[in-house]
């Protein structure tokens, strides 16, 4: 059992590891695809849009052993030599790419919605206005007042 305490602390540290790098990478990646989705290049947008919509899509798992097993295929015929893929660099390449593409759509949907001037609100905007008339105040900047001034 003394073996297997080891095993499982090592284990421990390896996930941890690569949980904390693949994190922060990944909320960076996502932070550049938001920013990217909600770009005015049109361009720039499909293509963001492609990558998180086809990333959230596909199974992790998928993705990982793409990474590690095809990355080794691609690796080892560029260089025309077996080139065997670092098994941690492709999880953190592989679950920073996952968590890019969901964190991505995190950042983009607590930026700017409308952006044609007018003033609607999510859910949360909209439950706010309806309290505001049921108050009796119909007021225009319900959404504003979200912090239980209503």
């Amino acid at each position: 059992m003394d073996g297997f305490v080891a095993q499982f602390v090592n284990g421990l540290k390896t996930t941890v590891l690569l949980a904390l790098v693949s994190g922060a990478l990944g909320m960076a990646l996502g932070l550049l695809a938001a920013a990217g989705r909600l770009s005015r290049w049109k361009a720039i947008s499909l293509v963001v849009g492609f990558y998180t919509t086809i990333i959230r899509g596909v199974p992790e798992l998928i993705i990982i052993l793409l990474i590690y097993f095809g990355g080794t295929v691609a690796i080892s015929a560029f260089f025309g030599r077996y080139v065997e893929v670092n098994a941690f660099l492709a999880g953190v390449v592989s679950l920073t790419v996952v968590f890019g593409a969901y964190t991505a759509e995190i950042f983009r949907g607590a930026g700017p919605q409308h952006t044609d001037g007018t003033d609607r609100g999510g859910p949360l905007a909209r439950a706010a206005s309806v309290a505001d008339l049921a108050a009796g105040h119909p007021s225009t900047d319900a959404p504003h007042r979200l912090a239980g001034t209503c």
